[in-house]
């Protein structure tokens, strides 16, 4: 793949659509964004099963228009990756012990990507437990230093390690410190620097150590998007020549891109945003009120009328008369449907904006002399995050 070529192709699709990515459709309201509404009716047409097949796959629906189909077919192209097959080795009853299958998943991918590395020793950031590094050091002699901020989930790894695995401590050096903080970490040429999904900018941080550092390669999965500032993207020249100044809405996409939605999660999201999108439009029709959060809601809010939902997550609606409130609630119900469809379209980038920040990274490290790959690792349905950024220098 021709990171430059695919990178400029992406950033231009955003551009040219920015005026729906930038910030949450529902912001837009009483406007509604052209041609993006007159798809959105089209949605409105498909089947719930449709819509799903539509969100997880991209595939076009012959129903709809054409110049549609052709944007979806684009995005499509766009966020294919290269896939390597991998065969895995499995973890053991006894390592597996009180490790999710996700983490398991990651774990036993990542254990066979760097088997192919020629490297003894491993600095691996926001490490956690360690379980990560116990599995890689498992049946060899190599070592790890094991970095995270949170005193508690080494202890929990340290006490499993010296029950069932005693060796194996004895070859991991935890480290408890903020990555940040940390001047001093020695490594020499095999060493591999990893962080497994590396929150916000820690991956940014994470790339500037390991060009700074002895070391011959890094594993980077990012993720937290939305946690990121704006000096902690745009890192490539190419990238900094017409900077695309991603919002925080932007930086949220990314953050939840990729997940696999299933007809109940579906069913569920329809409901919330019904009652969420119309209590808008009521405080932007009553009270010119502009968009606002109304924090954790229950899934038994939902099961009462809009009067009651209203009343309970808005303080200037509690004397408002219930009959009203649903009235309106009937009258404006179909509009927030479309405005749901409408952000149905939207969430269509997300994946590019993602695929955007990881390039980015990916040409950074290219113009520091080293070789880069970008390819989805993870099986999306168990871990979405599953960009794997290697790079080794020359």
């Amino acid at each position: 793949m021709n990171l430059e070529k695919r990178f400029l192709q992406i950033k231009q699709i955003l551009i040219e659509h920015r005026s729906l990515l930038e910030k949450e459709v529902l912001e837009q309201y009483p406007n509604s964004p052209s041609p993006y509404t007159n798809w959105a009716q089209e949605l409105l047409a498909l089947s719930s099963s449709d819509l799903i097949q539509l969100e997880n796959t991209l595939n076009t629906p012959k129903s709809l228009s054409e110049d549609y189909q052709n944007l979806l077919k684009k995005i499509k192209g766009l966020t294919e990756l290269p896939k390597p097959a991998i065969k895995t080795k499995k973890m053991a009853q006894n390592f597996a012990r009180k490790i999710s299958l996700k983490k398991r998943h990651e774990i036993e991918l990542i254990n066979s990507q760097l088997t192919q590395l020629t490297c003894d020793n491993f600095i691996d950031i926001g490490s956690g437990a360690g379980h990560l590094s116990s599995f890689l050091l498992q049946n060899n002699s190599k070592t790890s230093t094991c970095l995270d901020k949170e005193k508690a989930y080494q202890d929990i790894g340290k006490k499993k390690l010296q029950r069932y695995h005693p060796e194996i401590l004895k070859r991991i050096n935890f480290v408890t410190a903020d990555f940040q903080d940390i001047k001093n970490i020695s490594c020499h040429q095999e060493t591999t620097v990893i962080g497994l999904h590396a929150c916000g900018a820690l991956s940014k941080y994470i790339i500037d150590f390991y060009l700074n550092s002895e070391a011959n390669y890094l594993l980077n999965y990012g993720c937290c998007f939305h946690k990121m500032k704006t000096n902690d993207f745009n890192l490539s020249t190419l990238a900094k020549s017409q900077p695309l100044m991603l919002t925080n809405h932007e930086l949220t996409m990314a953050a939840k891109s990729y997940k696999n939605i299933s007809q109940a999660t579906f069913e569920q999201r329809e409901k919330v945003k019904l009652y969420r999108y119309v209590l808008h439009m009521y405080l932007y029709d009553h009270f010119k009120s502009g968009f606002t959060s109304i924090g954790n809601t229950h899934n038994s809010d939902y099961q009462k009328d809009f009067a009651h939902y209203a009343k309970k997550y808005s303080l200037q609606l509690k004397q408002h008369d219930s009959k009203k409130l649903n009235f309106f609630f009937q009258t404006k119900k179909d509009l927030a449907k479309l405005y749901i469809r409408l952000g149905i379209i939207r969430s269509h980038f997300s994946r590019l904006i993602e695929i955007y920040l990881i390039l980015d990274r990916a040409l950074y490290l290219k113009e520091n002399q080293t070789h880069v790959s970008v390819t989805e690792t993870f099986d999306r349905k168990i871990s979405p995050r599953n960009l794997s950024l290697m790079a080794y220098k020359f």
